[in-house]
């Protein structure tokens, strides 16, 4: 089995089933960067403004600091799974 599929393995089943919790999101943004690296390919990213209310903004950087990532990284797994949750 190669590197890629191994990755791609280990996301589907994190996404799916009883598995359906968020990915931790180092583990998110390491998943990423590798399937980016054996690609071999750069990604293309378009930036996208939301607006939170203030109690919220500062939880959000509370949790992605505790948990040694980035604001964006926390947003895009929870969209990740809302979205694939909806699919169901």
């Amino acid at each position: 089995m190669s590197k890629l599929k191994a990755i791609q393995d280990k996301v589907a089943n994190k996404r799916s089933g009883a598995h359906a919790e968020l990915l931790n999101p180092t583990e998110n943004e390491q998943i990423h960067k590798y399937e980016n690296e054996l690609l071999n390919k750069t990604v293309i990213k378009k930036r996208a403004t939301f607006e939170f209310d203030e109690d919220f903004h500062t939880e959000l950087k509370i949790f992605a600091t505790q948990n040694k990532t980035k604001m964006v990284d926390v947003v895009v797994t929870a969209l990740r799974k809302y979205m694939d949750e909806q699919k169901k």
